[in-house]
């Protein structure tokens, strides 16, 4: 007897891979709908014209009288100062209570010689109780004049004062001139603001004094 060879093992089948399953198509989307334009809207109709009111009548004006009717006013008088040569007449009014006419500035009126020496005089008698208590004494001091030159406003205030001259210096009395001029400085500023018509500003507003013996007395 053969002997027969045993039988070959048999390989198990391979499983068959599965089909692929297609993919589902979805279906587009319809493009939006193009927004319909809105109608424009009707324009308002023009109302008509309110009917025109008819126009007030206008008044009869007065009749003005012309500029050549017109009675002419009489010209204001100016008053003209008249300087005097007396002192008393010229400083009339003057005193120590502020005068309502103050506020407003009076016209200049033009000083003659009378005038000026009229307020050269009232400004010596204003310094005068000051140089009085101020005068310095020594040997030959009387014979010395200082000579200050004022500038005033319209206050009669002093706002500057200038040494013009001292007169009468001598050997004997010239230690006494610095002295002298110090002190007639000093009077008359303490006799500042000094009282002066004002109507003569332009007369005293720079004005000069001499200060001396004589007015110490």
């Amino acid at each position: 007897f053969r002997s027969e060879p045993p039988p070959r093992p048999v390989a198990p089948a391979k499983p068959a891979a599965p089909r692929p399953v297609p993919a589902k198509q979805v279906p587009a989307k319809p493009p939006p709908p193009h927004p319909q334009a809105k109608p424009a809207p009707p324009r308002p109709q023009a109302r008509p014209a309110p009917p025109q009111a008819h126009p007030a009548p206008q008044r009869p004006q007065p009749a003005t009288a012309s500029p050549a009717a017109r009675p002419a006013l009489p010209a204001r008088t100016r008053a003209t100062a008249r300087p005097t040569g007396s002192l008393t007449g010229l400083l009339a009014g003057i005193s120590d209570s502020p005068s309502p006419s103050k506020a407003t500035a009076p016209p200049a009126a033009k000083a003659g010689p009378a005038v000026e020496a009229s307020l050269g005089a009232e400004v010596r008698r204003q310094v005068k109780p000051f140089w009085q208590r101020n005068a310095p004494s020594g040997a030959d001091a009387e014979a010395l004049k200082t000579v200050l030159r004022l500038t005033l406003d319209r206050d009669g205030s002093v706002t500057s004062v200038k040494l013009v001259e001292t007169r009468g210096q001598s050997a004997s009395n010239r230690p006494q001139v610095a002295l002298h001029q110090e002190r007639a400085r000093k009077s008359v500023m303490l006799a500042s603001p000094f009282k002066l018509p004002a109507e003569y500003y332009d007369a005293w507003k720079e004005i000069d004094v001499t200060l001396d013996l004589r007015l110490s007395q």
